[in-house]
């Protein structure tokens, strides 16, 4: 039971992100030129902080399951969700059949019933939390797109993907999304396919 209440602990942190909408959001590029003040969408899965060297403006980088967003430093809600990802940073990461037990148990508890939208969280609580931490020497962050691709296994938990097709001078590259940020890795490698199906699989959960 101290297992169960340590992961929800770790999950109710991240089910307070908030998801209020995405209009006014400025996709990053090279660096941040334009802030917005909109709450994010999408699931965080991590941050940097970007000082002000112009033409790029103070700013709080934002990594979310669609790329990243660029968000300005100043608003509350920006300052709370640091807060919350650096906690869950420091959180002692739990195996896939942890959760699994976790999960069994309290669904066979009738007060403790997960809705749907709080067992698709769970879901990509999974992904965060679960996927192991590898090595990442050598590894290519992504810019605007991938123009070069790495081989080695990524070090950090990986929270969500995306496909690039090829268009010089962008090459053909899976985009993984991690804590860290964005990272280009070859699509060829039997590693990055794996960790697809992971992905595609906890997605689907």
């Amino acid at each position: 039971m101290q297992l169960s209440l340590k992961a929800l602990a770790i999950i109710s942190a991240v089910l307070c992100i908030a998801v209020m909408g995405t209009n006014g959001q400025q996709k990053l590029g090279e660096c941040c030129r334009e802030v917005s003040t909109k709450n994010i969408t999408v699931p965080i899965t991590g941050f940097r902080l970007q000082n002000r060297d112009p033409p790029c403006v103070k700013a709080v980088i934002f990594y979310t399951a669609n790329g990243a967003m660029c968000s300005h430093w100043r608003e509350s809600w920006v300052q709370d969700k640091i807060r919350e990802l650096r906690k869950l940073q420091t959180a002692e990461p739990l195996s896939l059949p942890a959760l699994q037990q976790i999960r069994g148990q309290l669904s066979n508890k009738p007060n403790m019933q997960l809705s749907l939208k709080t067992t698709g969280s769970l879901a990509i609580i999974c992904a965060i939390l679960c996927i192991s931490i590898m090595g990442a020497y050598g590894q290519q962050k992504r810019g605007e797109c991938c123009r070069e691709v790495s081989t080695k296994i990524i070090t950090v938990p990986i929270t969500g993907f995306r496909l690039q097709k090829w268009d010089p001078p962008c090459f053909k590259a899976v985009i993984f999304y991690t804590a860290e940020g964005a990272v280009c890795s070859h699509w060829r490698q039997r590693w990055v396919q794996d960790k697809i199906r992971e992905l595609r699989k906890l997605q689907t959960a």
